[in-house]
């Protein structure tokens, strides 16, 4: 016997969701003024960091080739070695696709810079507001994915259907 269709779940957990993120939309809006002094001082004095901090507002360019664009995301230093494994196979397997290296922190920026000078390499958007739509637009991925040590096997599951061919 199964048990009877709650019909008013459906709606509440799409009410839980949609308040979840209004409350981190908030946290996150509220965060970023407390932290803006900062963020303006280090913009004033640094270009590079004003770079970055343009790209983190979804305002990237990435050079348009013809070439389907992959989009990998590792957070810092360490996400973006462990993805370099990755990155080597996709090059190998489908030298078709255009890729671009996305990290959060200066550190892995520069790793990434230095281990693939030959790829585009950005600063990823801050997630809130239009700031991921932009870079979404901006980029237009064929695939996305994050690359965090917890992801291990997701990660692996989107590099076997893009080692694919098409």
């Amino acid at each position: 016997m199964t048990a009877p269709k709650s019909h008013g779940s459906a709606p509440r957990r799409r009410f839980a969701s949609t308040a979840a993120m209004a409350l981190y939309q908030v946290l996150f809006v509220l965060a970023f003024l407390a932290y803006s002094p900062v963020l303006l001082w280090r913009w004033s004095l640094d270009r590079g960091y004003r770079d970055g901090f343009r790209q983190r507002m979804g305002r990237i360019r990435i050079a348009r080739t013809q070439r389907d664009v992959v989009w990998i995301h590792g957070v810092s230093v360490g996400e973006v070695k462990a993805a370099a494994n990755i990155i080597a196979r996709l090059r190998q397997a489908r030298p078709d696709l255009q890729i671009v290296i996305s990290t959060t922190t200066p550190n892995g920026y520069r790793v990434a810079c230095q281990d693939h000078p030959d790829l585009q390499v950005v600063f990823y958007p801050l997630d809130f507001g239009p700031f991921p739509g932009r870079a979404l637009d901006r980029v237009r991925p064929r695939r996305s994915e994050e690359h965090t040590s917890e992801l291990q096997s997701p990660c692996n599951l989107v590099c076997r259907l893009l080692l694919e061919k098409k």
